[in-house]
């Protein structure tokens, strides 16, 4: 609704995940960035661009599947032009944290109307004493705002994901 549109500093969410039947309404609130077979937690991430206010932040617990697979081309799209990410933090040991989660899990932070920065990249494993978070460095998103967001798993991974993103195809 048009009375949320900028309304918060803030918008934190586990949004929920699967396929949904594509409507009309759907298409006029989120066509900007669907693509294909709409997930509802890409609507969840598009409305959260909405309710976020011009240098609010957004921070977003998901499957990683909108980095690179080709339905969130659109998604990726808009974040990068609208609320650009900051952080992108991957879940090693997505069981010892969401038991019944079967797909890679992501926590990521977005910076509505922010500029266009390398995006920090950590990996978050459970281990006996706790959590442990292994900084993995800083990665460009490509040029191509709705091309895969290719990013490093080990700090072994960010030269050869620089070198890459220089290369012209």
């Amino acid at each position: 609704p048009k009375e949320f549109e900028g309304r918060y500093h803030l918008t934190i969410a586990n949004p929920p995940f699967g396929k949904v039947r594509q409507t009309p309404e759907m298409v006029e609130k989120f066509g900007r960035s669907m693509h294909g077979h709409p997930n509802l937690y890409g609507l969840f991430m598009d409305l959260g661009i909405t309710i976020t206010k011009p240098g609010g932040q957004i921070a977003y617990i998901t499957p990683t599947s909108y980095l690179a697979g080709n339905y969130f081309k659109n998604l990726r799209k808009t974040l990068a032009e609208l609320a650009p990410p900051l952080t992108i933090d991957l879940i090693e040991s997505r069981k010892e944290v969401f038991p019944d989660v079967l797909q890679e899990v992501a926590m990521a932070t977005f910076l509505r109307g922010g500029k266009r920065q390398p995006v920090s990249c950590s990996k978050v494993s459970v281990t006996a004493e706790g959590m442990e978070v292994q900084r993995l460095g800083a990665t460009a998103l490509p040029w191509i705002r709705a091309e895969p967001w290719i990013l490093p798993r080990t700090p072994q991974d960010v030269p050869l994901i620089e070198a890459a993103s220089k290369m012209r195809h």
